[in-house]
């Protein structure tokens, strides 16, 4: 079995070429050139090259047509035997990582910033790359890692357990907060792992492919409806307001939520094991 990482047509892809199979796996990147035309395309090409079937793995479920485009992602088998944290006494309402600072990403900041909702809480951020025009608190601010050093790979290889321990929830900021892909990563992957609640900050319907995937969220004790909002900016303020809702929790109130979703987190724990121990064949 032969393997090569393809970059070509602005998208990057493994080239696995068994005996009787072409295998084209992009599980682990998606972005807006990613179509299912283009898919379609390639894997008509690399079967009529190799004189057999081609098959493409993505992890954006909307372009699966379980014909010849198949749906998988790279985070059911990244992580194994990892115990979650007990947690602390809560120094923060919640962690918020924001990474890289993509446009939506930068929009979900500010928000955050111009409605008082960083001071006291453990979030990150690097550097500004280009102008957007908007009200940013001083960046860069980098507690986890800084991903402009080369082969860093802390990000989504390892979990690191403080930043779960110390909040009571994780407002997770997806890579991007877009209608074209419905893709998780990591950064919500390691939430399940950790037993941490969490409010999603990514793509339209990713909740409901996670739930699709297995998992469970956490409606009806937060309101999820935000995940069925697909303008962005309107999504970010459905996710704020929930953001809210949960930093107002005295502490009586915190521990009755926990033990109203503890049933959640375990359940959510026990299929990130299942997924993680499944050959990723079958999960396609």
């Amino acid at each position: 079995m032969n393997f090569e990482r393809i970059f070509s047509n602005n998208i990057v892809y493994d080239l696995i070429i068994a005996d009787d199979l072409i295998v084209l796996d992009s599980s682990f990147e998606d972005h807006f050139h990613y179509t299912k035309e283009l898919l379609s395309k390639l894997t008509e090409e690399y079967s009529k090259k190799y004189n057999r079937p081609c098959v493409f793995y993505t992890m954006n479920q909307t372009l699966s047509n379980s014909k010849n485009i198949f749906y998988k992602n790279f985070c059911w088998t990244l992580y194994k035997d990892i115990n979650p944290p007990k947690c602390k006494q809560y120094k923060y309402n919640f962690t918020y990582l924001c990474g890289f600072p993509r446009e939506d990403k930068l929009h979900m900041l500010s928000n955050l910033f111009v409605n008082d909702l960083l001071e006291e809480n453990l979030w990150s951020c690097g550097s500004i790359q280009e102008d957007y025009e908007l009200n940013l608190p001083n960046l860069p601010k980098i507690i986890d890692y800084d991903k402009s050093k080369k082969g860093n790979q802390s990000c989504w290889a390892n979990i690191n357990s403080r930043f779960f321990e110390n909040s009571r929830f994780s407002l997770v900021q997806e890579t991007e907060m877009a209608t074209f892909s419905n893709r998780y990563t990591e950064k919500t992957y390691k939430c399940f792992w950790m037993k941490h609640p969490f409010i999603l900050a990514g793509n339209y319907q990713t909740l409901k492919l996670l739930q699709q995937d297995g998992f469970q969220t956490f409606h009806p004790h937060i309101d999820e409806s935000y995940d069925n909002i697909k303008n962005r900016d309107q999504r970010i303020a459905a996710i704020l307001k929930q953001v809210k809702i949960l930093c107002n929790k005295t502490d009586r109130e915190w521990k009755e939520f926990m033990r109203e979703i503890s049933s959640v987190l375990t359940h959510n724990y026990n299929n990130a094991i299942f997924l993680s121990g499944t050959p990723k064949d079958e999960l396609a």
